[in-house]
């Protein structure tokens, strides 16, 4: 009604190049009555002529059910009764544009990687149909609720390039463009620019703030850690979007035979947006289109339909605007130990922090922890967990099937996500890592906490958008691929010591004696780490010796390694036993057993795996000594068959697995993978050349 109001009395405005008579606005008035006139403006109209205004008639039929939900979802108007008459062949001059976060998904955009993991499901539809039964959950993984929608988005409107006005979605996400006035066959561009954060202040300030917080993701790319700092407020952060219509030779949104929408004539476009001014705002002029669409989008149409009742049509574009940051809980890091503060000074102004002495001289190095989420449902599941900090949970980064990463938390802050852990004999791991999951599910059904396995592929898209990821991280904060690993490869249990009964703040990083936990889920036994390894943002192995051999005795140590190496014993261990159960290989000698088991510990120990449950802070040299003569023993113990069943999951994983999880727990058996494989935990030849070739690559890059 404010739209038809403006209208009218623009008729009368001798400056509108109109006549003043109601026949000017009879196309805006078929969108409210079915008689298409009007009396002259300031004349009375008739008690008798109200008609379906009176109270109880058509129009407040309509209203009472516009209160009830005052804009229905898309095809809601088709259970209204059909038009007739005049208004039947009407199209209203208004296309009404709903912006969401919808999260959508489609069938036929994801691809399986090159190589395909040993019985996992590669086809990515079959496994959005395991996620995501129905369109409607692959569409809107934000639930459709009122709190998913994009409020006070600010719509600017082009006829041909020549600006009109200013439109913003209400509090259904939804922003109505008045087509009065498009010339004929030209292009509507409506330039999408983010809320407000100022607007969106409940209850309003008296004075609205000089400076605008555009809700604006200012580096115009996909999330990383050039996107925020540790002062960035927003709740969220959205790139610019264009959305273009060609419209009919009657200026209106052209229908297709059968009264739909003819999408053909809509583009929804990637955009690039100019710095904003003094006043915090950008100019929609200067808003560009980009040179080749985003990928993964971070916006799509996801829906048009044409409205109908007895007024006429309207057609409704339904939009997904994914959001890049999603504001999540701060907690801030632990000051002695914060590289990642450093490493920003250091790259962004070319200095180091003031005053450097703050950083402990052994502080951790920054690394990069990937998780699997288990949950497939990106709101309730994962993204809500992580906002309200469900089991005191939070995270840095989510990267969706399709590559897309939403940031939550900055690197300037912790985040929980790496529970009791320990990463090169450094412990508390949350407190000098970046945690990243990735949206996937082995279990069976997905996203529930069963015992079985669905080996499930992560789709090709969703390498590419984490490998971005963490090629961006390493280079902002000096990040070592020797230090990007998953969280089973730095999960651990064990008892909570001091060192010398003298209590060490948390998070002190070498104050708890422990052996690797059973995290085989995550990110599992399906993350192709190769792929990882290929694009240089793990560490790969190496099939032939690299130069330094860095140990405590050089030559003898290079040697030790070698022989090793050329002739490992076929077996350790029992390859269907989960407790240790060591066996004597046959035709080795004792000298050369404890040498193989010198090897296994050091070479674990270098690459970051715990190797001691009962020392807090182990040297390298004193891994497999007996504590009363100091002499390397070849014995097996819990500590380093964990650490060998994790080093497994992790190297043999995807296209390399030749090893079974057939359960995760002794109480929790789960249905076995692989067959008749050996068991993950048997140390074979195998697991030993793969070891020492791990640590090869590994001194390589060093």
């Amino acid at each position: 009604m404010r739209d038809f109001q403006r209208e009218y009395i623009l008729a009368s405005d001798p400056s509108a190049e109109r006549s003043g008579e109601p026949g000017d606005v009879d196309a805006t008035l078929r969108l409210f009555h079915d008689d298409g006139a009007l009396p002259s403006l300031g004349s009375k109209v008739p008690e008798e002529e109200v008609g379906g205004f009176a109270p109880g008639g058509q129009l407040a039929k309509r209203i009472a059910r516009t209160d009830e939900d005052p804009h229905p979802p898309l095809g809601a108007g088709k259970s209204q009764p059909s038009p007739s008459g005049a208004a039947a062949a009407t199209t209203r001059p208004a296309l009404r544009v709903r912006i969401r976060r919808a999260f959508a998904l489609e069938k036929g955009t994801l691809h399986a990687p090159a190589k395909a993991a040993p019985e996992a499901l590669a086809d990515p539809d079959a496994i959005l149909d395991e996620y995501y039964p129905s369109a409607a959950q692959r569409t809107y993984r934000f639930p459709k609720l009122a709190t998913h929608v994009v409020i006070k988005a600010n719509l600017h409107v082009f006829f041909d390039g020549t600006f009109q006005r200013v439109e913003q979605t209400d509090a259904a996400g939804l922003a109505t463009i008045s087509l009065v006035g498009a010339p004929a066959s030209s292009t509507l561009r409506i330039v999408v620019i983010p809320p407000d954060e100022n607007d969106l202040i409940t209850p309003a300030p008296a004075t609205k703030p000089a400076v605008r917080r555009l809700q604006l993701n200012r580096t115009n790319a996909p999330a990383g850690p050039d996107m925020t700092t540790a002062a960035t407020s927003e709740e969220f952060l959205y790139r610019v979007f264009v959305f273009e219509v060609d419209l009919d030779g009657d200026g209106l949104v052209a229908l297709v035979k059968g009264g739909e929408v003819d999408v053909s004539r809509m583009r929804v476009i990637s955009a690039v947006a100019p710095a904003p001014d003094d006043k915090g705002d950008i100019d929609p002029a200067a808003v560009t289109d980009a040179a080749a669409p985003a990928s993964p989008p971070y916006v799509k149409r996801i829906g048009a339909s044409v409205l109908k009742d007895s007024s006429g049509t309207t057609p409704e574009v339904e939009i997904d605007w994914r959001c890049d940051w999603l504001r999540g809980p701060t907690v801030p890091r632990y000051e002695p130990h914060d590289r990642f503060a450093v490493r920003r000074t250091v790259l962004t102004a070319g200095r180091m922090p003031a005053p450097p002495e703050k950083l402990e001289k052994d502080a951790p190095r920054p690394s990069i922890v990937i998780h699997q989420t288990h949950s497939v449902a990106i709101y309730s599941g994962v993204i809500h967990s992580f906002l309200v900090g469900n089991r005191d949970t939070s995270i840095h980064y989510v990267v969706d099937l399709d590559g897309h990463a939403v940031k939550m938390t900055d690197e300037s802050f912790v985040t929980f996500h790496a529970g009791d852990s320990q990463w090169a004999n450094r412990n508390a791991v949350n407190f000098h890592s970046i945690g990243i999951e990735t949206i996937h599910s082995d279990a069976t059904p997905p996203g529930e906490d069963t015992f079985e396995y669905t080996p499930r592929e992560f789709p090709q898209e969703q390498y590419d958008g984490l490998i971005r990821l963490c090629r961006e991280l390493m280079t902002a904060f000096g990040i070592d691929r020797r230090h990007v690993f998953g969280h089973r490869d730095c999960s651990v249990t064990g008892p909570r010591v001091s060192v010398r009964n003298v209590p060490i703040p948390y998070p002190g990083t070498r104050y708890v004696a422990r052996s690797h936990g059973g995290k085989p889920d995550c990110p599992g036994m399906f993350l192709q780490w190769e792929v990882l390894e290929d694009a240089g943002v793990a560490s790969a192995p190496s099939a032939s010796p690299t130069p330094p051999f860095v140990g405590d005795e050089d030559d003898e140590e290079s040697a030790m390694v070698l022989d090793v190496y050329m002739s490992p014993p076929e077996t350790l261990n029992r390859r269907d036993k989960h407790e240790v159960t060591s066996v004597t290989p046959k035709g080795y000698s004792a000298a050369r057993l404890v040498d193989v088991f010198a090897v296994l510990r050091r070479c674990l120990f270098d690459l970051g795996y715990s190797l001691s449950a009962h020392d807090p802070s182990p040297t390298r040299n004193d891994l497999g000594r007996n504590a009363k003569t100091h002499e390397l023993e070849a014995k097996l113990d819990g500590a380093l068959l964990q650490a060998i069943s994790t080093f497994q999951t992790h190297h043999f994983s995807g296209a390399r697995r030749a090893y079974r999880h057939d359960s995760r727990s002794a109480q929790h058996p789960r249905k076995p993978t692989l067959g008749q494989a050996p068991r993950v935990g048997h140390i074979d030849a195998a697991t030993i050349r793969a070891v020492i070739e791990c640590w090869w690559g590994w001194r390589s890059t060093g």
